[in-house]
């Protein structure tokens, strides 16, 4: 059994506050204000038993004491956006001989963490995600379950293929959305040593309703090589 915790006086990371005063304004960390600082605490615990493993999760974050308005130039403002998203995650591996199966099930309430830009982050997509251009999403009364299920074969010594099904369910809608849906994704991966330190790995993605956006679709295939040093 292995628990872990940890609180962030300065993420660094951008937030949009749906409810706020100005909805698009995106606050950043100011290093040297405690005041514009967004924080966030994690907790974690992992139980593991011969085949079993057993995992869950709580992570939050707190808005910034100040905003900026958006004007030019900008102006800091307080920030009455009262709502802080939270995120719950359960997961559960078991091990059947040279199979791996998993599951997990996910709630999020009031927002959406730990977001980014969609892609491989080499050019641009007209894709859009839940925070926008920012990292988290405070937007008070949007809430959503999500589910995985996977598994992973070893098929020889050297060679993984892994296979997974996820989907994102909200139950109340984005502000500014005019309709949302059920994210589904499956995806499929291959991975294979060529050596201790060198592997090479092929995988392709296929989503609807992309990040619960209605109508949406996302389609991500690549390879590449690995190399520990």
């Amino acid at each position: 059994f292995q628990a872990g915790a940890g609180y962030s006086f300065n993420t660094g990371d951008t937030a949009i506050y749906a409810n706020g005063p100005n909805p698009g304004a995106v606050s950043q960390g100011d290093l040297y204000s405690t005041n514009n600082q967004l924080r966030g605490l994690s907790i974690a615990t992992q139980y593991k038993k011969g085949p079993l493993l057993a995992i869950a999760s709580y992570d939050t974050a707190f808005g910034s004491a100040t905003v900026s308005t958006g004007n030019n130039p900008p102006q800091n403002q307080t920030n009455r956006n009262l709502t802080r998203p939270q995120a719950w995650y359960l997961g559960l591996g078991y091990t059947v001989g040279k199979v791996v199966l998993a599951g997990a099930w996910g709630r999020s309430i009031n927002g959406a963490l730990s977001g980014s830009v969609p892609g491989d982050g080499s050019r641009a997509t007209p894709l859009f995600v839940l925070t926008g251009d920012a990292n988290i999403l405070f937007s008070q009364g949007f809430n959503f379950n999500s589910y995985m299920l996977g598994v992973t074969w070893n098929a020889t010594p050297r060679t993984q293929v892994m296979s997974s099904w996820q989907m994102m369910k909200p139950d109340s809608q984005l502000p500014g959305i005019q309709s949302s849906g059920s994210q589904q994704i499956v995806s499929a991966a291959m991975l294979h040593n060529l050596s201790p330190r060198t592997s090479v790995y092929v995988y392709a993605s296929y989503g609807t309703n992309f990040q619960m956006f209605q109508g949406a679709k996302s389609t991500v295939v690549g390879s590449g090589i690995q190399t520990v040093f």
